[in-house]
């Protein structure tokens, strides 16, 4: 009998255990996404998929993916002297950039890698949209966005760049909201962060300036083709869409991080201080958890700190983690469905700026599998 009395006791704390751990707020495992051997640049993320596949550039300029712990360098199995990688779908197709000089400028043109094969595409000359191309984001239909530089002539064009949606060899030009251009980037902390682009259904997501009054808006374009501003919030003047979920939820920044969905524009708010000085919204998952940065008004590292916006709440990621871990999380660029994070953030001092992958603690499948085995062990003392 003291036997049984002590199981009971043990299974009642490890069931009271699961239960705190359900109604806590979620717990993070954050590893490093090693630099390209030989680069001393960070390796910068951008996109993470179902799988944990991570696609983004080094600040030299080099496409990289990290799966398994091990960061590898692209350029040589794209071609280019230089690259980037932008988005990574479920298939593990990747979209960006290569070229000859400086991804940008002149030359660069976009191209998609899939199943250890590598195709390159531009707009068609006729659209003007020719001097430089990179892929921005693809679901898992295969449709893509690019965004192209002007080649043109024209002085007010030149220099701009301009979205098309490139599906198997077909070119649809996105349009713009009456202005000169219409984009889709968006300029992040350091260098430029590039949303999902585009979501299951073929909405593609991003910017453009408008007649009048001539601000950039975020807009959507859906998969009839129609172009939508989705205006911008009270006091901002500007507005930009980084990124769309499958639900058709997307995710910006208007002075502040933004939330459009079916409730309307919703600001997200920022972080307390000293990280109060305005936010950004990078990505959303379709379960709609956002993920994103919130600025300190003190321009020198870390400049910002990451965070989570979950139900209703604002949470910044540095507070998830072991605080005896060395990071300061600065910015959060994707996340997938699983709740894995990618970003950036300082490791050790301010001066040395990192990739990262952050896991939920327990997984959530892990977690799955530990209340049924739970709920088994706390039956298991009826039979003694």
């Amino acid at each position: 009998m003291a036997f049984s009395k002590t199981f009971f006791v043990v299974s009642g704390i490890l069931l009271t255990g699961v239960e705190q751990s359900l109604g806590a707020q979620q717990q993070y495992t954050i590893e490093l996404i090693p630099k390209i051997d030989g680069n001393f640049n960070p390796s910068i993320p951008a996109a993470i998929n179902s799988s944990g596949e991570v696609v983004g550039t080094a600040l030299g300029n080099s496409a990289f993916i990290y799966q398994n712990g091990v960061t590898t360098d692209l350029n040589a199995i794209i071609g280019g002297v230089v690259s980037t990688a932008r988005a990574i779908n479920d298939e593990g197709d990747i979209v960006g950039a290569k070229g000859i000089s400086p991804v940008g400028n002149s030359g660069s043109v976009a191209y998609l890698y899939s199943n250890g094969q590598v195709t390159t595409f531009a707009p068609p000359a006729d659209t003007l949209y020719t001097s430089s191309a990179e892929g921005t984001g693809i679901n898992a239909a295969g449709q893509i966005v690019v965004r192209a530089q002007y080649a043109g002539s024209d002085p007010n064009l030149q220099s701009h760049d301009h979205a098309f949606l490139y599906d198997h060899g077909t070119w649809t030009d996105v349009g713009s909201l009456g202005g000169s251009y219409v984009n889709t980037l968006a300029t992040g902390v350091i260098g430029e962060q590039f949303g999902t682009g585009i979501n299951a259904s073929g909405t593609i997501v991003g910017y453009s300036i408008t007649a009048s009054p001539g601000a950039d808006r975020a807009f959507t374009f859906d998969a009839q083709h129609n172009i939508t501003n989705l205006g911008t919030l009270p006091g901002a003047h500007d507005s930009f869409a980084t990124a769309v979920n499958d639900n058709g939820q997307v995710v910006g920044v208007a002075g502040q991080a933004v939330l459009y969905d079916a409730a309307g524009n919703i600001g997200l708010g920022t972080l307390p201080a000293p990280f109060n000085n305005g936010s950004r919204a990078n990505d959303i998952n379709n379960l709609g958890v956002i993920v994103g940065n919130s600025d300190s008004p003190v321009d020198k590292p870390p400049y910002s700190h990451a965070f989570i916006y979950e139900n209703g709440v604002m949470t910044d990621l540095n507070s998830l983690i072991d605080p005896a871990s060395g990071w300061t999380l600065s910015d959060a660029i994707a996340l997938n469905d699983k709740g894995q994070i990618v970003g950036l953030g300082y490791l050790g001092s301010l001066n040395n700026l990192e990739g990262f992958v952050l896991t939920p603690v327990p997984e959530p499948a892990t977690l799955c599998l530990l209340v049924p085995g739970l709920a088994l062990l706390g039956r298991r003392k009826k039979h003694f």
